[in-house]
């Protein structure tokens, strides 16, 4: 038996002291103690300073700020250190209260294993005491017409079995361990009563205690007998009516509240009448041809007026089996064998080759974004909604908070001023169904338990912001506190566990958008800005060679924090509408996984790109990339990664359990309905497809290689999809027409940022896509550029929204040699003009006939000095001037290497050259001669 103990402390130095003394006193030592603090700020530092004065983890409340929240505090911190085994037991004990030295001992002594243990308690007072006695039997109708003699500091019992139970229920402002003990005994908990008395209870009048305080209890009392009032036979009733009147003053009338009904929930068809004066794209993968049809179905019944339909078709099925649509709608469906064709052949980019399946949201919304840029390259105006192929064309609402709208509207709103809106989702919830149904069958648990089936939301759970999220970040009190409804278990448990919204349905709220950080990014995204659907691949953490869920809001993150576009989240609310499926665990425990790993890299990439940014002056996305696999920055990831993967598992588990807990109870009465779902929580499905995939992940190793190779992955795809722009638009007539040129042009090479032609008088470069303020340094930096011999002198054009780029054509050679004073001078007059060039390698040079080493990549590479980027810089031009002809893919591994400070060799004397440049001022060639770069 392994033991924790757990004090919670409120506001009361002096009493945390006796009590964590008498912990220390224990003739048996527990195996660690947990102080979990839901004190004022003013207390925090007095109270960690006793902390440390013994062996123990000192803690502050993350969740709701009560007695119950700060217990539930502890036992994520535990389930964080200790695995879930039924050896693990939970000593509590009040910061008011103290345990005999025997206490720990005489129950550890005990030669049987059962899930409680308690003991009796001495109530003492200032001017007296009583030893209280426990019934040799006990039932949850004992707590629910009384306290039989159990309170927070008696309480010991099976962690697994406590969130069976559902932990503390943290909407209980007091009377919290009657609540869970009622919630103990009717999962029929085995105990065991030890006649001692080992446990003092201080019950002074003289300083505040939750139980003397008249209003919590009060609220308390109300809640409890809104919770418990269906178990409750007409004796108990009786009996809980008079311990309230007796003992805290609350009468009857007190108890019996008018109960809150359910808020009216209406649907309601999404309208498309407004102003439609651009091409509006519909994308959708399809996982379900009768999913698919369900769409395209709505579609042409509901008259949407879509320009062109895409989709990415995920099934076996053949194009002819997806319904028809009227003849004025483009539809273009890539076939399945397409698209595992395009991924062997690195249509998508040499990186995803790898993949012959969707396996991830993230293959399949790389895929789609790929397409919908590819078949509208040549398309003005474009406006993309990418949905999921299980929503419908309606939202869900409260009637006193939100109605419907027109999405034309919302269009017309943002489309000219944002490059992406984010929208939300209503209906039933867009996440791993393991977050989403425990709030759900605590619900039908407590409906089902009605004669008369009433309605009623006591907490108001359904007006909160996602209230069916069990996971939710933002409150933890929702989970326990019951929504009656009119329950029927045969028909709800099927739907529960197929994902849908039975009693907690997401809900559309009042319509706003907000120009912020993106929160989510799920099955309902209006595109504006065609230029994101080419940034970045929808890629996050891979994992087993399937990449974390929540990967559509790493792309969002990466495109807003990475590359600055400009993000609107929005309320506008889209049904969800899943199906009816069997349920695997094994499926399901396996999402709710990659659902953790993917939330985790989401927050450690956003803190790490924070860090860099307070670090360095960051001016392009090249710069967080190459930053995040040097192994500072990466250790920054790490630690946020695993704090986030530790806390949303301790999170998980203590729901997992729960549900399973739910569904011992409901099996009670519906053993048949409730049996197919019961028998597939073994701990063998639990280890092998949730926790040892979140092991995996937490391999420290693993995590920072696959920083390393980020940049690789995210510039594979945008390369891809780059060329076949390319090829598709910018085509030597396309160039020739647009500059009025009279000769003919020549392909002479291409790159990332853009094309480059020749007519062999002149080099043209067209930019794919420049922002203004990299045109706008460029142009300023090109000002000195006739100065230098390695430098061209650069004509600028725009025509209409296209960029080009002029200067001299020159017979030419690929580079075979490069001196060390060649570099030297280029680094010289890049430094002394306040710029760097960061992409200094063999194909960005030329040599011409004369023998001139020419400079021949302009672009986004020229940026305003640091430091750090102009070391980077000098670094490169020691690989260059060693290995001048060196493939490029060789060539990168190099400078993989230098960017996350690798020590090499071939890069030894860099120091010496970075001196010479930056110390010379107006004779550079003076000292070259005493410089060594070996």
């Amino acid at each position: 038996m392994k033991i924790i103990a757990v004090i919670a402390t409120h506001n009361r130095c002096q009493l945390l002291k006796r009590a964590l003394q008498s912990v220390m006193e224990q003739r048996y030592t527990p195996n660690a103690i947990f102080v979990v603090s839901d004190s004022d700020p003013q207390y925090h530092e007095a109270e960690e300073k006793i902390c440390q004065e013994v062996p123990c983890t000192f803690l502050k409340n993350k969740r709701t700020s009560n007695y119950a929240g700060a217990l539930n505090t502890a036992l994520e911190a535990i389930i964080k250190v200790y695995d879930l085994t039924n050896n693990l037991y939970v000593a509590f004990l009040d910061d008011d209260d103290t345990w005999h030295t025997d206490y720990l001992h005489t129950i550890i002594q005990t030669k049987q294993r059962v899930a409680i243990y308690l003991t009796n308690i001495i109530r003492i007072a200032k001017d007296h005491q009583k030893k209280m006695q426990l019934p040799l039997r006990l039932s949850d109708q004992d707590f629910l017409m009384g306290n039989p003699g159990i309170g927070g500091s008696n309480t010991f019992v099976r962690l697994k079995t406590l969130l069976q139970a559902g932990a503390f229920d943290e909407a209980m402002k007091a009377t919290v361990d009657r609540d869970l003990f009622v919630r103990l005994f009717q999962l029929q908990a085995t105990y065991q009563i030890l006649q001692q008395h080992l446990v003092n209870v201080y019950v002074d009048v003289d300083r505040p205690r939750i139980t003397t305080n008249a209003t919590l209890k009060k609220e308390s009392y109300q809640y409890f007998f809104y919770k418990y009032k269906t178990f409750m036979d007409a004796k108990v009733t009786s009996l809980f009516y008079k311990r309230a009147q007796h003992l805290f003053h609350i009468p009857k009338e007190a108890l019996v509240l008018k109960q809150k009904p359910l808020a009216t929930v209406t649907t309601a068809y999404i309208s498309f009448s407004g102003t439609k004066d651009f091409f509006f794209i519909i994308g959708f993968i399809a996982g379900n041809i009768h999913i698919a049809n369900r769409i395209l179905k709505s579609i042409k019944t509901q008259k949407i007026p879509v320009d062109r339909i895409l989709i990415i078709n995920n099934t076996d099925c053949h194009v002819s089996q997806f319904q028809a649509l009227a003849p004025t709608i483009e539809c273009t469906i890539i076939p399945k064998s397409s698209w595992q064709q395009n991924l062997q052949n690195d249509v998508y980019g040499a990186y995803f080759s790898k993949f012959t399946t969707i396996n991830s949201i993230a293959i399949g919304r790389t895929i789609l974004q790929y397409h919908l840029y590819d078949e509208t390259i040549q398309v003005s105006n474009p406006v993309y909604w990418i949905i999921d192929d299980d929503v419908t064309f309606s939202n869900t609402f409260c009637d006193s908070v939100a109605t419907g709208f027109d999405l034309f509207n919302i269009i017309q709103q943002y489309k000219d001023n944002t490059d992406v809106l984010i929208g939300s989702v209503s209906r039933d919830a867009p996440l791993p169904l393991f977050s989403c149904i425990r709030g759900q069958l605590v619900d039908a648990w407590y409906s089902a338990s009605q004669l008369l089936q009433v309605t009623a939301d006591f907490g108001d759970i359904r007006s909160l912001p996602d209230a069916y999220y069990d996971l939710s970040d933002a409150y933890t009190h929702h989970t326990e506190t019951p929504i009656f409804y009119k329950v029927d278990i045969q028909k709800d448990l099927p739907k529960c566990f197929s994902g849908k919204a039975i009693s907690r349905p997401a809900l559309q709220k009042k319509l706003q958008g907000e120009h912020k950080l993106a929160t989510n990014r799920g099955p309902n995204t209006l595109v504006f800005n065609k230029e994101v659907l080419r940034s970045y691949p929808v890629a996050g953490i891979e994992i087993n060679d399937t990449f974390a869920r929540r990967s559509d809001l790493s792309w969002a993150l990466m495109n807003q924090v990475f590359s600055k576009y400009d993000f609107v989240v929005h309320t506008m609310a889209l049904d969800q509408n899943r199906p009816l499926q069997a349920f695997q665990i094994e499926k399901e425990l396996q999402k709710s996984a990659y659902d953790i790993i993917g939330y985790a890299f989401n927050k450690a990439l956003l803190a790490t790109v924070k860090t860099i940014k307070q670090e360095n002056e960051v001016q392009r996305p090249i710069h967080i990339i190459e930053s995040i696999a040097k192994d500072a920055y990466a250790s920054v990831f790490y630690e946020v990664f695993e704090s986030y993967v530790l806390h949303r598992k301790s999170r998980f588990l203590m729901n997992y359990h729960r549900i399973h807990g739910l569904l011992e109870l409901l099996s009670k009465t519906h053993e048949d309905t409730v049996a197919t779902y019961k028998e597939q929580f073994t701990e063998s499905a639990l280890q092998k497809e949730f926790v040892s995939l979140l092991d995996t992940a937490l391999d420290v190793t693993y995590v920072k290689r696959y920083l390393m190779n980020l940049g690789d992955i995210l510039w594979s795809y945008a390369g891809a999809i780059t060329e076949q722009m390319a090829q598709k638009k910018f085509t030597k007539a396309f160039v020739k027409q647009q500059l009025q040129l009279t000769k003919n042009l020549y392909m002479l090479g291409k790159g990332s940022e853009g094309r480059i032609f020749t007519d062999y008088t002149y080099v043209y470069k067209a930019f794919f896509a420049i922002r203004e303020d990299e045109w706008s340094l460029l142009q300023q930096l090109a000002t000195h550029f006739h100065k230098s011999d390695f430098l061209e002198s650069l004509d600028f054009y725009e025509v209409q929204t296209q960029k080009y780029i002029r200067y001299p054509f020159h017979d030419f050679q690929l580079i075979e040699t490069v001196s060390q004073e060649e570099m030297i001078a280029l680094l010289s007059f890049s430094y002394q003009h306040g710029f760097v060039f960061t992409n200094i390698k063999p194909t960005n040079f030329i040599r011409t006939k004369s023998g001139q080493l020419k400079l021949i990549d302009y672009g986004k590479s020229f940026e305003r000095y640091t430091e750090k980027r102009f070391i980077n810089s000098v670094k490169r031009a020691c690989i260059l001037i060693q290995f001048p002809t060196l493939a490029e893919d060789k060539f990168k591994e190099y400078i993989k290497m230098i960017n996350t400070n690798t020590q090499l060799t071939e890069i030894a004397g860099w120091e010496n050259m970075w001196k010479t440049i930056t110390s010379s001022t107006t004779s550079i060639h003076t000292t070259i001669k005493n410089t060594q770069c070996s």
